[in-house]
């Protein structure tokens, strides 16, 4: 029964990890789509990142946290 039950927590476990990968691949489909970039975005080496960052900072996609202003100078 304990074996079992570890099975089934490790399918569990094996069931979040694919589907993280998952959304990542579509994200990452999605991103490249539009021409934008994150910084953990798969194929996108760091010091690309931070080229992008420098010269194309209109391609990177940031999230805004919250109580942070957005460009219409509003807050969540």
């Amino acid at each position: 029964m304990a074996t079992a039950k570890r099975r089934g927590e490790e399918d569990w476990i094996a069931a979040v990890i694919r589907t993280r990968r998952e959304w990542r691949t579509k994200r990452d489909a999605w991103l490249e789509e539009r021409g934008l970039v994150v910084s953990d975005m798969r194929g996108l080496s760091w010091q690309e990142y931070k080229r992008i960052e420098r010269e194309e900072p209109h391609r990177i996609l940031r999230r805004r946290h919250e109580g942070e202003k957005g460009q219409d100078g509003r807050r969540d």
